[in-house]
C-alpha cells in the first residue's frame, strides 16, 4: 500500500504548549505528585501478568499507575482474548519508544518498593464497590489494592507491607453508603481529585475484577466507582458533584444488564451518557485500554498530520457518492486493540475509501499510537473526530455547550481533524438545527456527521433531510448504519432512490465491529458502476460543488 504522509516540521510537543488540555476544566490533570517519586529510569521495567487471576491484575495496574507517576517505569502485558483488549506486546515493540527488560511479576513489589506504602484490602462479600474503593485510595496513598489472598503474600516475607486499610472491617453491604464513606473518609484530600472513573463490573456478574484503566486512576487520583443509570442516581449525583463541569469522565456505562442480555440493545448506554451530559461533563470510553500511564506520557519521534482536502468538487449528475465511515473510534480501547486487528491489519485497508472515526483524546493520551496509525495510513484512509468532539455526550443535554465546545475546538485543533460526529438525545433523535448551528459556529468544522442508525432502522423521531448546512455554511450529512453487508447495500440503494434529480449523496456509518474494508470492496461491487465510494473530505468537496451547481438545497436551513 502506497502511503503519503503529511510531515510536518513542528513537533505535537510545540502543540501542547498552546493547547490547554480538555482533561478537566479545573486544571486538575493529574498534575498532583507523589511525596516519594521515581527518577527517569534507564530502561522500562516490562511484566506479563497474563497467567494471574484478573483480581490479581487489578493490582499489578493499579501499582503501575503510582510507579509511573513521574515517569514510564513500569509497563504490563496482558494476553487478553477478549475483542477490545488486545494489542499490549505489539505496542510495546511499535509504540513504546523507549529500552527495557522483562521481570517476574511479584518482583515488581520488591523492585519499587520504596514507593509503595502499605495495603488496601477490598471486600469479596462486595467486591465490585469496595474494589473501586481500595484502588481510589491506592492512589491518594501510594498504596496497594488488594484481595485477601494477595494481602497474605505480601505480608509476609520478603514483601513485608503492612495493612493500612482493611475494608472487610466496614461491613459495607450498600452502594450508596461504601461510595458516601469514602468521599468522607477522603474529604482532606478532596481537592486532589481529578475525575471520576466509572468502572467496576463488565460483565453484569457482580464479581468486578477489571484491571484495565486501574494505571491512569491511581497515577492521576482518580475516584473510581459503579452505578446503574437506573438505580443509582444517588451514586452519580455524589460522584459528578465532586467535579467542575466539563469534567472527563474515564472508564464506561457497563450496560451488561438484564435486558442487555435479552435482546443486545444496550439501553442503558444512552441513560447512562445522558446522566454524565445533564451534570455538564463528556464521557470518555476507555474501558480496556492498557498501560495509559505510559502511552501518555510518551512522545513520537516524528509526527505527521491527519490528511484532509475538501476543496469543492464537480460532481457527476448520474453518481451516488458513498461514504463509509467506521463508527465507535470515540472507544479509546478499540482504537488500540481491535482497530488494529480489524481494520488496519484487513488486506484490504487503504484499498478502499474509508472514513475512520477516532477519539480526538488519542492524539493527547497516546500519542505515540495515533501516529502509528496516521504513518500507516494513506490517502483513501481519512480519519474523523468520533462523537461528540472532547468526549461522548449528548449536546442537547449539556447545560454548559458552549463551555463544551470551547473544549472540543481545542481538542480537534490538537489532533489535527477537520470534522465531527454527532450523536445526540440518547439515539432517540438526530441533534437539532440549534445543535449543528452551535457546532458550525464555535468549531468551524469542515464537515458535519451525525447520528448512528439504531438497530431496529430508524430513530424514534425521524431523520431530517440527508443533508443540510448549518452555521459557516458547514455540510451536515445524516447516517445510514451498516450493520451488515445485504443491510447496508439495501439501505444505500433505498436512500439513493430519494435523490430526485442530480447527484446521489449516502454517508454509511459502518459497523466498526464487524465490517471492513473487505466489505466494502465486496458492497461496492453489489452497487454497481453508478456507485462512488469517497472518502470523507472528498464527500464534503463533492456537497459544495453540488451546492453551488444548485444541484443539492443551498445554504443554511434556519
Amino acid at each position: 500500500m502506497q502511503k503519503k504522509f503529511r510531515l510536518i516540521s513542528i513537533l505535537l510537543s510545540v502543540l501542547v504548549l498552546s493547547f490547554v488540555l480538555t482533561s478537566c476544566s479545573s486544571g486538575n490533570t493529574g498534575n498532583n505528585v507523589s511525596s516519594t517519586t521515581l527518577k527517569k529510569p534507564g530502561s522500562l521495567t516490562v511484566s506479563n501478568i497474563s497467567s494471574f487471576s484478573l483480581q490479581d491484575q487489578v493490582t499489578f495496574t493499579s501499582i503501575e499507575g503510582i510507579i509511573n507517576r513521574q515517569s514510564p517505569n513500569l509497563y504490563l502485558i496482558y494476553n487478553s482474548s477478549t475483542n477490545v483488549q488486545q494489542g499490549s506486546a505489539f505496542w510495546l515493540t511499535h509504540a513504546v519508544n523507549l529500552p527495557y527488560s522483562t521481570v517476574d511479576p511479584m518482583s515488581v513489589f520488591i523492585k519499587f518498593k520504596s514507593v509503595l506504602k502499605g495495603l488496601i484490602i477490598w471486600d469479596p462479600n462486595m467486591v465490585v464497590d469496595t474494589q473501586n474503593v481500595a484502588v481510589t485510595l491506592a492512589g491518594l496513598k501510594d498504596a496497594i489494592p488488594c484481595s485477601p489472598q494477595m494481602a497474605q503474600t505480601l505480608e509476609a516475607a520478603p514483601y513485608n507491607f503492612k495493612v493500612l486499610v482493611d475494608l472487610r472491617t466496614h461491613h459495607f453491604t450498600n452502594r450508596f453508603n461504601t461510595y458516601k464513606w469514602l468521599v468522607n473518609y477522603i474529604h482532606p484530600e478532596i481537592k486532589k481529585l481529578s475525575f471520576p472513573v466509572w468502572i467496576g463490573d463488565p460483565d453484569g456478574s457482580n464479581s468486578g475484577d477489571d484491571p484495565s484503566l486501574r494505571d491512569w486512576s491511581t497515577q492521576h487520583y482518580g475516584i473510581d466507582f459503579e452505578a446503574d443509570a437506573n438505580t443509582d442516581t444517588n451514586v452519580l449525583n455524589l460522584i459528578f458533584g465532586l467535579f467542575p463541569k466539563d469534567s472527563p469522565v474515564y472508564g464506561y456505562i457497563f450496560y451488561q444488564d438484564a435486558q442487555y442480555k435479552k435482546t443486545n440493545l444496550p439501553i442503558l448506554e444512552g441513560i447512562s451518557v445522558g446522566d454524565i451530559s445533564k451534570a455538564g461533563d463528556y464521557l470518555v470510553p476507555t474501558d480496556g485500554f492498557h498501560n495509559l500511564s505510559v502511552f501518555s506520557q510518551l512522545k513520537p519521534v516524528k509526527t505527521v498530520l491527519p490528511m484532509w482536502n475538501s476543496a469543492t468538487l464537480t460532481p457527476n449528475k448520474s453518481k451516488t457518492y458513498v461514504l463509509f465511515a467506521t463508527t465507535d473510534g470515540d472507544n479509546m480501547a478499540y482504537d488500540q486493540g481491535f482497530f488494529l486487528l480489524h481494520q488496519l491489519q484487513n488486506p484490504n485497508f487503504g484499498k478502499v475509501p474509508l472514513g475512520i472515526s477516532v477519539s480526538v483524546n488519542l492524539a493527547r493520551l497516546a500519542p505515540t499510537i495515533y501516529q502509528y496509525y496516521l504513518q500507516h495510513s494513506g490517502s483513501n484512509d481519512i480519519y474523523i473526530a468520533a462523537p461528540s468532539g472532547a468526549g461522548y455526550a449528548y449536546p442537547s443535554m449539556m447545560p454548559n455547550l458552549s463551555q463544551y465546545l470551547a473544549s472540543s475546538k481545542k481538542a480537534l485543533a490538537y489532533a489535527g481533524l477537520k470534522s465531527v460526529w454527532i450523536l445526540d438525545n440518547e439515539y432517540e433523535s438526530s441533534p437539532s438545527q440549534a445543535t449543528v448551528n452551535q457546532y458550525g459556529r464555535v468549531l468551524d468544522p469542515a464537515g458535519i456527521f451525525a447520528d448512528y442508525d439504531n438497530f431496529k432502522g430508524g430513530f424514534l423521531t425521524p431523520n431530517p433531510p440527508a443533508i443540510s448546512f448549518a452555521t459557516n455554511n458547514v455540510p451536515v450529512v445524516h447516517d445510514v448504519y451498516g450493520l451488515g453487508q445485504l443491510n447496508t447495500v439495501n439501505s444505500i440503494e433505498a436512500t439513493a432512490k430519494l435523490a430526485t434529480s442530480g447527484p446521489g449523496f449516502v454517508f454509511v456509518g459502518l459497523d466498526a465491529w464487524n465490517l471492513n474494508s473487505t466489505d466494502v470492496q465486496q458492497m461496492m461491487a453489489k452497487l454497481g458502476p453508478n456507485y462512488v465510494a469517497v472518502t470523507p473530505d472528498q464527500f464534503v468537496g463533492l456537497i459544495k460543488g453540488a451546492q453551488k451547481a444548485h444541484e443539492i438545497s443551498s445554504g443554511l436551513t434556519k
